[in-house]
């Protein structure tokens, strides 16, 4: 059996990459297991039952001895098909999207933008639009006798619940400009929350009343900027209510405040954007442990059976050049590395940092 005595874990704490350490579940005995001087593991995952643990780096796998902390490439073949490839057609039509039921009986599918019901055990499927418009984004209720789907009725993505039977006309629920997409029954069934063009979350009863907005905000991850803005943006005024001293325009309030950013391995995408530009600007200082290094902006591609897929479309680079997508992430100005010692006995030492850097910097 694996030593449970000692935790391995990924970190570049001492190193130019990260490497794989190993420490003591009472956060004593850190030690690293190898030394690799560029290039970070990856993807590090340990075997159950023996000293053995895999990783990737430098686009290769490597098997590691974690009691010796040697390790060795794993070399992988993968042989081609010589003979010339045969074609050959299927007569299921395809399936964009499926969900099973929640008492397991039925699948609904969409095929061809149209929605099918059948049985989990196969045979025919019935289908329940026959529509001339595109269908979608299907859910079940919870008894699994109403779905309820996306269709693009006049050309414009409104809410829609039919029956699974077939034998109802569909029944809409919202009617908006805005494009209402991806509708999720509660676990009650009573309610159906959707998006509702860029920024609104809303609610709507089952029967199509009381629709109603839930939450509204930027649901994207480009929101870099307008954090960045916000947080370096000048006072320039000042107001004062009746009988009340000068105070600064709460508004921008924020430049004349210190700012504590903590990040941590899992900070991504559009975290990392606004680390890279907290520390650019610099803003205030940086604590935590480096950033997950994955930074890539996508767009969307549309295919003919109503399908589509994400293709990367532009990536981020810091004024000197480096590409945030491919580097080894931002890393702090302050070290700090939560672990799994300080998760058992619920610390937060990167929290405590912060709390007593911006408790000094409120002082001066």
């Amino acid at each position: 059996m694996l030593d449970i005595q000692l935790f391995p874990q990924v970190s570049d704490r001492e190193f130019q990459s990260s490497n794989i350490w190993t420490v003591s579940l009472d956060g004593s005995d850190l030690k690293p297991v190898n030394h690799w001087p560029s290039k970070d593991v990856r993807w590090f995952s340990v075997a159950s039952k023996v000293p053995l643990g895999v990783y990737e780096r430098d686009f290769d796998l490597w098997l590691i001895d974690l009691t010796t902390g040697d390790s060795n490439r794993i070399q992988l073949e993968a042989p081609t098909e010589s003979k010339e490839n045969r074609t050959f057609y299927l007569k299921n039509a395809p399936v964009s999207e499926f969900r099973l039921s929640p008492d397991g009986k039925k699948i609904a599918a969409v095929v061809r933008g149209d929605i099918f019901v059948l049985s989990s055990e196969g045979g025919y499927a019935r289908n329940i639009t026959y529509s001339s418009w595109r269908e979608r984004d299907i859910d079940w209720d919870k008894e699994s006798k109403n779905i309820v789907y996306v269709s693009d009725v006049e050309a414009n993505p409104d809410l829609y619940i039919i029956s699974a039977l077939g034998k109802e006309k569909p029944f809409r629920l919202t009617r908006s400009k805005e494009d209402e997409i991806i509708p999720r029954f509660s676990p009650d069934g009573k309610w159906i929350a959707y998006f509702s063009g860029k920024r609104q979350l809303r609610l709507v009863h089952a029967d199509g009343s009381q629709g109603h907005l839930l939450v509204e905000d930027d649901f994207g991850g480009n929101v870099h900027d307008r954090v960045l803005q916000a947080l370096t943006k000048p006072v320039y005024a000042k107001w004062r209510i009746r009988s009340l001293s000068e105070t600064p325009q709460s508004t921008f309030g924020f430049t004349t405040k210190p700012v504590i950013l903590v990040v941590n391995e899992v900070t991504l995408s559009d975290g990392e954007m606004t680390a890279n530009g907290f520390k650019t600007l610099k803003r205030g200082p940086v604590i935590g442990n480096t950033t997950y290094g994955w930074l890539i902006f996508t767009t969307s591609v549309s295919l003919m059976n109503g399908g589509y897929f994400r293709l990367p479309f532009w990536g981020c680079y810091t004024l000197d050049g480096k590409d945030l997508g491919t580097s080894s992430g931002v890393k702090p100005d302050v070290m700090v590395v939560n672990d799994l010692n300080h998760e058992l006995q619920n610390q937060d030492p990167q929290l405590q940092k912060a709390i007593e850097l911006a408790l000094k910097a409120i002082k001066k």
